[in-house]
């Protein structure tokens, strides 16, 4: 075979020279783009988060690096309820919380500086009534009389009320003990308690507890409970731009828990140290998506109604609950996911 001449060998080297040196070239600005991406300059953005299945979309969001890929240096500090977290940022130490529906009534009668920017969960099914059997609970009018634990001015105290309404009973008829949910959930474990209006993980927990001893009553439907991201009003102002990332970022956890179900649940069993069978009972009672819809209005209404007649609350004048919602954020980001009319 015929050796190739001196002139093509030079020709084959500069070529070879030429594709390292692209190649070089390519990896070293592919690195500083990567490296831009990794350490460029993030806003910082605290947020005190309920640690239930209803806030999944955070939990999937900071997984999956969507907060990263949108500008975001998150903080999320869980807590043991919304209840708890609002009041951290009203302290000054959060820039944002998760609060169900009941929370944002509660708190309306003390102030009215904070925002509704999106709501991110829903389920009519969550709530429910754990009752121990040893204390001779087995149906809903066995709870007459019982001591029953729950959280001042959350979902599950306005479950409560309305479970006990439906089987023909009022808040009188029983004895309601009221405490943050860590220290409802202790005493319930300690006996001090015949039973305990709550949602995950307490539910879970205390049927892990109890075994065949619980009875535990769920009423579908009964409560449209919706879970929302909130920030003052202060903080919204200010930060308009961080608010939309934040709510882009919470759209792609959207999509992926939609198409990647399984996955998506895996994220939150890891994070509220469910086993799988445990995440499939909760699964089917959850929605996950970002919107802003008209119904809020009246819930909020209903519930404020409630909290004024049943002196949950110490005020009688209901708030406008259409001042404390913020659209501009969702309508520039998912504009067809806003349904509240202006």
């Amino acid at each position: 075979m015929r050796k190739p001449s001196n002139m093509v060998l030079l020709y084959l080297r500069r070529i070879i020279f030429a594709v390292i040196a692209a190649t070089v070239i390519f990896g070293v600005i592919s690195g500083i783009q990567k490296k831009a991406k990794t350490t460029g300059s993030r806003v910082k953005l605290s947020i005190g988060v309920s640690k239930e299945p209803i806030t999944a979309l955070i939990m999937i969001a900071d997984k999956n690096g969507y907060f990263l890929a949108n500008g975001l240096d998150v903080a999320i500090k869980y807590s043991e309820g919304g209840n708890v977290a609002i009041r951290e940022m009203f302290e000054g130490l959060l820039d944002m919380v998760t609060v169900a529906d009941n929370m944002v009534v509660f708190n309306s009668f003390k102030r009215q500086d904070f925002r509704v920017i999106a709501t991110i969960g829903t389920t009519d099914n969550e709530p429910k009534i754990v009752a121990r059997k040893d204390r001779g609970i087995i149906e809903p009018a066995d709870l007459k009389g019982k001591r029953i634990g729950t959280v001042r001015g959350t979902a599950v105290h306005y479950f409560l009320h309305l479970f006990l309404m439906k089987y023909g009973m009022s808040e009188e008829d029983v004895k309601i003990v009221l405490n943050d949910p860590k220290d409802t959930f202790k005493l319930f474990s300690e006996g001090k308690l015949d039973a305990i209006s709550s949602r995950e993980p307490f539910i879970i927990q205390s049927a892990r507890l109890f075994g065949d001893n619980a009875t535990v009553f769920s009423e579908p439907a009964l409560l449209v409970k919706n879970y929302n991201v909130v920030a003052l009003n202060e903080y919204v102002k200010n930060n308009p731009d961080t608010v939309k990332k934040l709510l882009k970022a919470l759209t792609q956890a959207e999509d992926y828990a939609i198409i990647h179900h399984r996955e998506a649940a895996s994220v939150i069993s890891a994070v509220l140290g469910f086993s799988d069978y445990e995440m499939s009972q909760i699964m089917p009672d959850m929605k996950w998506k970002v919107f802003l819809e008209q119904s809020m209005l009246r819930r909020c209404e209903d519930q404020a109604v409630w909290m004024v007649k049943d002196k949950v609350v110490d005020k009688a004048e209901i708030p406008n609950y259409f001042n404390m919602i913020y659209t501009d954020g969702l309508s520039s980001v998912k504009p067809e996911a806003v349904t509240i009319i202006k």
